[in-house]
């Protein structure tokens, strides 16, 4: 059984959203310390509001983060088990495995593996936008330590060799498999 991590690039993309937040709310509370106000029920509002708004992203981004830490994949003869504390454990057989899609999302390239759900889930259409499977678990497979450098796929065709079956799937491309 091999364990990959999240890769530091997943932690720093969540440390970004935390100083999205962070910074406003440190830069109100600090101003709030230095600059003596007296706080009326008009005041309290328009200054307890968007700090209470603020401090509630920080605390969001903070789990988020903490998610992202002791997120991991499991691979084993048996199957892949995606670990996202405290959130969802996603475990599945290698005859559950449907495919690994590859393609770019925001400018980065994206390999997600769909798993196929015993029972259906939820799903929500936001626009152009869904969010979620009914019929799929996805397992973000490019934001491990182990999908660049090709060890996490050399694994999966270990033991799913359908998934990697060498060709280019969507605008990304599968890990070079060649040196392995």
């Amino acid at each position: 059984m091999t364990t990959y991590k999240a890769t530091s690039g997943a932690v720093f993309r969540s440390l970004g959203w935390l100083a999205l937040f962070g910074l406003p709310a440190a830069t109100v509370v600090a101003l709030l310390l230095v600059i003596p106000v007296p706080m009326s029920g008009a005041l309290f509002f328009l200054i307890g509001i968007p700090v209470f708004i603020l401090g509630a992203g920080v605390a969001l981004c903070l789990f988020l983060l903490v998610t992202v830490l002791y997120h991991c994949v499991r691979i084993s003869e048996s199957g892949i088990a995606c670990h996202r504390w405290p959130l969802k454990t996603i475990q599945a057989g290698w005859e559950q495995a449907e495919r690994i899609q590859c393609g770019r999302f925001l400018n980065r390239n994206k390999a997600r593996l769909y798993i196929r759900r015993r029972e259906p889930g939820y799903e929500f259409k936001l626009g152009p936008w869904m969010l979620g499977s009914a019929a799929f678990d996805i397992v973000p497979l490019s934001d491990f330590s182990g999908w660049k450098d090709g060890r996490m796929a050399a694994e999966i065709r270990k033991y799913a060799p359908r998934l990697l079956s060498g060709q280019e799937i969507g605008k990304g491309k599968l890990p070079d498999l060649s040196r392995n």
